[in-house]
């Protein structure tokens, strides 16, 4: 079996997993140079919910995709194979602009990076 050793940074957090034994040896050289506090299993991270099993790890972002719908106030909405019109033409002069457009970037954003992981 290969030996791995998965070190994940983002700003101030660090995730270190892996099946090499010298894991913790590369542990204890970081806490030299950096304050590490260990934190336990690993739960949730970055938009990711992780659960331990027999088998393996189950990773999904469901609780990402709850928050989501939440702060959207969308948690009552039914599904729907497509949300506009079909055969519908859509111009840039109907409708009315959006007074804040931050809520739709940010909703953008959000869907981009649950589509990316």
């Amino acid at each position: 079996m290969a030996s791995i050793i998965f070190l994940l940074v983002y700003v101030d957090n660090i995730i270190i997993t892996g099946n090499n034994p010298k894991l913790t040896a590369l542990i204890e050289t970081l806490v030299v140079q950096f304050a590490l506090k260990e934190l336990g299993k690993l739960r949730y991270f970055l938009g990711v919910q992780v659960h331990y099993l027999e088998s393996g790890l189950l990773m999904n972002q469901s609780k990402y995709v709850d928050d989501l719908l939440h702060k959207l106030q969308m948690t009552d909405v039914k599904p729907m194979p497509s949300p506009g019109v079909q055969g519908q033409k859509l111009s840039k002069n109907d409708g009315q602009p959006i007074s804040d457009p931050y809520i739709y970037r940010s909703t953008i954003g959000a869907l981009q990076y649950l589509t990316h992981i």
